[in-house]
């Protein structure tokens, strides 16, 4: 006979908080079970906004919240981009479009996972459409936020990597941005013991097929 070992399912649910479309792209574990986090489109008004799941250990939920309430979609971010401070609180990180543009966002939630601020980032503050994503944020050591992502650059189809660095309420301290091949896009980000950022990248150029090359960038504190 053939013996076999393998993990075993404890559940497999789906949740679909509405019953028109949800994207869970996060999750925490908690004493009691686990946070689940991503967005929910409202039945009613069709709006597209961040979600929070709090499932028990067998996968049930036990409670809903919607932490944010401004009129725009919300995309969030890669895994990775909802956490948990050393402040007990939660940082989530993503993009926005409020039919304009396309905006950074960083949203600072309490011990609660109830909302307590919100800051956008942008290309620019005119009326013409302009692209920014983010796609995920780490603490730093100094109880700041850094975010990696993405943002327009000249030419047809170029983006650059973009590299943001906040102040505790999310404040912008610096700004960089990176250039690789073409369509360049930053995904994930990590702060190194001497206090600089190593970068998880990759870009492509949009008119040669298979030409997406990844990428790893080490910078220093600024």
């Amino acid at each position: 006979p053939l013996l076999i070992s393998g993990q075993s399912n404890t559940f497999s649910n789906i949740y679909c908080p509405q019953n028109i479309a949800a994207i869970g792209r996060h999750i925490l574990v908690t004493d009691s079970g686990y946070i689940a986090g991503g967005v929910d489109i409202d039945s009613t008004t069709g709006k597209q906004t961040l979600v929070l799941l709090f499932l028990d250990t067998n996968g049930n939920i036990i409670n809903l919240k919607y932490p944010v309430s401004n009129m725009v979609k919300y995309y969030p971010g890669t895994a990775g981009s909802l956490i948990q401070t050393t402040e007990n609180k939660y940082a989530w990180a993503g993009q926005i479009n409020n039919f304009i543009k396309s905006m950074g966002f960083l949203i600072l939630l309490d011990s609660c996972l109830d909302f307590q601020w919100e800051q956008n980032y942008a290309l620019n503050n005119d009326t013409t459409y302009s692209y920014l994503g983010v796609l995920q944020v780490k603490q730093t050591y100094d109880s700041g936020y850094v975010l990696i992502g993405d943002i327009d650059a000249p030419g047809q189809y170029n983006t650059d990597i973009l590299l943001i660095k906040t102040d505790g309420l999310g404040n912008i301290t610096w700004q960089k941005t990176y250039n690789f091949i073409g369509a360049d896009r930053g995904w994930n980000i990590i702060q190194t013991p001497d206090h600089g950022f190593l970068i998880g990248a990759g870009g492509y150029i949009a008119t040669q097929k298979q030409s997406y090359t990844g990428l790893i960038i080490k910078t220093d504190s600024l």
